[in-house]
């Protein structure tokens, strides 16, 4: 039996209406994050995250409105990350790469939220291994600071010391 995730991915017949698609996951997200909805947050960034696979993973039982809040690094990777497709990029395929950093790293502030670190940690990396940017040097290394690990966080940041937020974390560390 098909689930309403997987019936909702079967009606996204084009990698632009799955953009949309998942953008629309994503911003309502941010605003379940900034209410402090963490939990709520994290399955509709992950829900966004599934939308945008194109290997047909079945729909989690986690991100269902049932279903417990995703923990863990198994849980919230499995979903979240699928190998990059090799070759020529497109613009359409860069867009979705900015999304699915965005998401990752949008997913990695829930679970930093939610105290589940090595979650964090382990968006946060993704995220910044694919698009690194001081946005995600700062996920990164917040996920590292929370296990205490500190050198390593400092670490993280060190591309990016010439970024004004990155310099005031830096000096935090």
């Amino acid at each position: 039996e098909r689930t309403r995730g997987e019936c909702l991915r079967d009606h996204l017949k084009t990698k632009e209406a799955i953009l949309e698609k998942a953008s629309s996951f994503k911003e309502k997200a941010n605003r379940l994050f900034e209410n402090k909805e963490y939990a709520i947050a994290l399955k509709g960034y992950l829900t966004g995250l599934w939308l945008m696979r194109e290997d047909r993973l079945p729909f989690p039982v986690v991100l269902t409105d049932s279903g417990p809040t995703p923990r863990g690094v198994a849980e919230t990777i499995e979903i979240g990350i699928e190998k990059c497709a090799s070759g020529q990029v497109t613009d359409l395929e860069d867009t979705f790469e900015i999304l699915r950093c965005q998401l990752l790293s949008n997913a990695s502030a829930s679970c930093l939220q939610l105290c589940d670190l090595d979650a964090a940690e382990a968006l946060a990396f993704e995220a910044h291994t694919r698009r690194p940017s001081p946005k995600t040097a700062l996920r990164f290394a917040k996920a590292l600071e929370a296990k205490s690990e500190y050198k390593e966080a400092e670490r993280a940041l060190q591309p990016f010391n010439d970024n004004a937020v990155v310099r005031r974390e830096l000096l935090t560390l």
